[in-house]
């Protein structure tokens, strides 16, 4: 089923620019001029949407508090946390199988959609505006990074890197304007990597290794499509802490996007 909607919106996506502006000198992504989501929610991920961790390989949890499911396609290593969700490890092929099937499909279709290139690799000290941004190298977040809605509760932020992700140390993020943790997404090609004590908001969708650094919160999702997510000690991850929307599937269209007139009828 999600493959299926996904198929429909890509043929939009490929017509249409879905992007964010360079960093201008005040520090601020802008989106000028370009085409921006209108509500692509967390079901989006189909049947992955309610884990807060998911794994293509091994997860390790520590020690952890986590609103959420968990979930491997290898073994579970978790010790003294208190997890609110479902459990699921190798063995439960029918669940995890069909999870990291979904994600798999979710992480193709947010490195489909075009963007315009960010103008710094370091994200610490910039604001973003709502749309797809994109990087070629890996990406970095060094102190604070800022997401402004515009007091829009739909914008939606896609943040793709065909490298890694990598914060410091006590990164922060600070939403503002009506921007939510639930409608980020980072989607890289490469290992993400979050520094201790970090502040993180947003879905992390990686097709590598994911690393939550120790005493470190996570107002979203850690998920690798095929490889381990790796908790430090005391974390907290909450999955869907602001979600507008349900988890059940959205029918996607030219309307849903904002975009008037069909692909076919562009050429």
């Amino acid at each position: 089923m999600l493959a299926a909607v996904l198929a429909t919106t890509a043929l939009i996506g490929a017509s249409v620019m879905l992007g964010a502006g360079t960093a201008s000198a005040e520090g601020s992504n802008d989106v000028t001029g370009a085409q921006t989501l209108q509500q692509p929610p967390t079901s989006l991920l189909g049947v992955a949407s309610p884990f807060a961790v998911l794994a293509g390989a091994a997860v390790t949890i520590p020690g952890a508090n986590i609103v959420g499911d968990v979930g491997a396609g290898a073994a579970t290593t978790i010790a003294d946390s208190t997890i609110i969700g479902a459990q699921y490890d190798g063995s439960d092929t029918t669940a995890t199988d069909a999870a990291l099937g979904d994600l798999s499909t979710a992480y193709d279709y947010f490195k489909s959609l075009k963007a315009i290139e960010l103008d710094s690799e370091d994200l610490g000290g910039t604001t973003l505006l709502q749309g797809v941004h994109h990087s070629t190298a890996a990406l970095a977040a060094t102190g604070t990074v800022t997401f402004d809605a515009d007091n829009n509760p739909d914008a939606i932020f896609v943040i793709q890197s065909d490298a890694a992700l990598n914060t410091t140390a006590s990164t922060t993020m600070v939403l503002k304007n009506g921007a939510k943790s639930s409608n980020i997404f980072w989607v890289t090609t490469g290992a993400a990597t979050l520094g201790a004590s970090s502040t993180f908001d947003g879905t992390i969708i990686s097709n590598a290794a994911v690393t939550i650094g120790a005493s470190s919160t996570l107002n979203g999702r850690a998920l690798s499509v095929t490889a381990a997510v790796t908790l430090g000690a005391t974390c907290t991850i909450t999955e869907g802490i602001d979600s507008p929307l349900d988890d059940t599937q959205v029918a996607l269209d030219e309307s849903y996007y904002g975009v008037t007139g069909s692909s076919s009828d562009e050429g």
